[in-house]
C-alpha cells in the first residue's frame, strides 16, 4: 500500500510525462505527417490537463472539430506510449532491485560462512561481486528509462477523444458578468443625467 504522498507523486509524474516535450514533439511529427499543421507551441497554448483524482483530462479548444479531435487523439496515443514503455522500465527496475537484495544476502552468507547450498558458496565470491556490479548498472539504467514510474501503479487504458457537437462559449460566465455590469452602468448614468424621468413624463 502506498501513502497519500506517493499516490500524489506517482499520479504528477504520469500528469508530467504526458505532458512532456517528448510527447508534445511526437505529437507535432505524427500531426504534421497527416497533413494537421501544428507546432509546440500551439499545442501548449490551446490544450489543458487537469487531473482528476487519479484519472488525467486533456482537453484541447480550437475551431476545427476535425484537427480537434484527431490532434487529441494523437496526443492520447502517444502519452500512452511513454507510459506503458516507463512503466516496463519500471517493472524491470523492480526486478533488478529484488535480484540485487539476494545477491547481497547471498554475498553476507558466503562471507561469513560456507553455505548449505552451492549458489552462494564461497568459492564462487568474485563472481557474486562481478554480478551484483552488473545488476547495480543495469538497475540505474532502468531507473532512469523509468521515468520515475514505478511498479505500484496500475495504468488502465486510455479513452478516445470526444468531440463536442456544438460549439462551446468558453468564459460565459464573464460575459453575463459583463452584461450585467453594463446594464447597471447604463441604468446609473439614465438616472444621474434624468434620462429616465423625462422618459417617463414623455410616456
Amino acid at each position: 500500500p502506498l501513502t497519500q504522498f506517493e499516490e500524489d507523486t506517482a499520479l504528477n509524474k504520469i500528469g508530467e510525462l504526458i505532458s512532456s516535450k517528448p510527447v508534445l514533439d511526437a505529437v507535432v511529427e505524427q500531426a504534421t505527417a497527416e497533413g494537421f499543421a501544428v507546432t509546440w507551441t500551439e499545442l501548449r497554448q490551446m490544450a489543458t490537463i487537469e487531473r482528476r483524482i487519479d484519472t488525467w483530462d486533456l482537453r484541447i479548444r480550437h475551431t476545427d472539430p476535425a484537427f480537434v479531435g484527431r490532434i487529441a487523439n494523437i496526443w492520447i496515443e502517444q502519452g500512452q506510449a511513454i507510459l506503458l514503455d516507463s512503466y516496463q522500465h519500471a517493472l524491470q527496475a523492480d526486478s533488478l532491485n529484488r535480484y540485487l537484495r539476494t545477491l547481497e544476502s547471498c554475498l553476507a552468507v558466503t562471507a561469513a560462512s560456507e553455505p548449505s547450498h552451492a549458489l552462494c558458496s564461497r568459492y564462487r565470491f568474485t563472481e557474486i561481486q562481478a554480478e551484483l556490479a552488473a545488476a547495480g548498472q543495469a538497475l540505474y539504467q532502468e531507473r532512469l528509462a523509468s521515468r520515475g514510474l514505478f511498479a505500484a501503479l496500475t495504468i488502465g487504458p486510455a479513452d478516445a477523444a470526444v468531440v463536442g457537437e456544438t460549439p462551446v462559449l468558453y468564459r460565459q460566465n464573464q460575459l453575463v458578468l459583463a452584461g450585467g455590469l453594463l446594464g447597471m452602468l447604463l441604468g446609473v448614468g439614465l438616472v444621474q443625467f434624468g434620462g429616465l424621468a423625462r422618459w417617463l413624463k414623455r410616456n
